[in-house]
């Protein structure tokens, strides 16, 4: 059976083989996990995998729960949504992280796309859940979980036009980490 905790443990374990493969340029405090799959990346098929992989996984897992539930909860579709988004961004990979080659601007739009239209689609999905969802003694912590992934994605877009000074990696990987602990929280 597929559970949501056996795809972000597998999803964990690519990001880790794939960032001590990864070549001395680059640095994870400062690239992004998507830079493992950059165009160009003689390793980038294993993080693309790991997307595609853990997308499929999470997907399986909460529509399995989804359609075996008696009350259905449909903020899980919205999971879904986040899933599959994920999975899509690693059909397509990023720019080269070394910032010298000549790529595909369409590959790296549509990575950025799915990318971000997975993060709107799972906030939207804790919001949902939240409200409708979420017993009293439950509320806080999905309202305290969605605070801090709406920061770390608002500290994303000051990283990157350089309004801090804080490594866009170590960010992308503290929003990882708090949307991990939700989808291990709600789905165990």
């Amino acid at each position: 059976m597929v559970t949501v905790s056996g795809a972000v443990l597998f999803f964990v374990a690519i990001i880790l083989l794939a960032q001590v493969l990864a070549p001395s340029e680059y640095h994870w405090m400062l690239n992004t996990v998507s830079d493992l799959g950059a165009q160009h990346y003689h390793w980038a098929w294993l993080m693309r995998l790991g997307f595609m992989g853990f997308g499929g996984l999470v997907s399986t897992a909460v529509l399995s729960s989804f359609m075996r539930a008696e009350t259905r909860n449909y903020s899980d579709l919205l999971i879904v949504v986040y899933a599959l988004c994920v999975s899509l961004s690693g059909v397509f990979s990023t720019a080269p992280f070394t910032g010298s080659e000549e790529f595909s601007t369409t590959e790296d739009y549509w990575h950025s796309f799915f990318a971000q239209t997975a993060g709107i689609a799972f906030s939207l999905g804790i919001l949902w859940h939240l409200l409708a969802y979420a017993e009293g003694g439950q509320k806080l912590i999905h309202l305290t979980l969605l605070a801090m992934i709406l920061g770390c994605s608002a500290l994303v877009g000051l990283a990157k036009s350089g309004s801090i000074p804080i490594g866009l990696g170590l960010i992308q990987r503290g929003l990882y980490g708090v949307s991990f602990i939700w989808l291990i929280w709600r789905y165990r």
